[in-house]
């Protein structure tokens, strides 16, 4: 395999680590986390300085919208596959760990390519946020060493 198909094969991945499953990490974003939306989905997230830099995202789709769990299961897998293929758009940060709750608020499934799209625009307004942040961030840090 060449050593581009392999960065191919590790940039498109959702590994275990990758996964937000722990409900005291769940519940902290919940209480200290920033909100984003993009109709039909909301995103939830909190930034934090960390050893282990990278995202972790866990996907939700509320039973007030889809009472059967199949329709539910359904949109979380695309939910999920959204998020394979666009995660590239949420790294970047090698200091810093993103934690990221994507809920979908609506009464009907949106076909793939639809929501793909509403992804890549919420993924784009965290980034930029991000960005925000860390430089707002790093024209602090000069005066505090000044």
């Amino acid at each position: 395999m060449c050593k581009f198909a392999s960065f191919m094969k590790q940039l498109f991945t959702y590994p275990k680590a990758d996964k937000l499953k722990s409900t005291k990490q769940i519940d902290a974003l919940f209480q200290s986390g920033k909100s984003q939306a993009i109709f039909p989905v909301r995103a939830v997230y909190r930034v934090e300085n960390s050893e282990n830099p990278g995202v972790q995202v866990a996907v939700t789709v509320g039973k007030k919208h889809f009472k059967r769990a199949v329709l539910r299961n359904r949109v979380k897998r695309l939910l999920r596959e959204c998020y394979r293929l666009e995660q590239h758009r949420l790294r970047g940060s090698e200091d810093r760990r993103l934690q990221v709750m994507l809920l979908y608020q609506s009464n009907e499934i949106l076909e793939f390519e639809k929501l793909r799209l509403v992804i890549c625009k919420l993924f784009d307004k965290l980034a930029q946020d991000m960005q925000q942040k860390s430089s707002e961030v790093g024209i602090e840090n000069p005066e505090n060493k000044a």
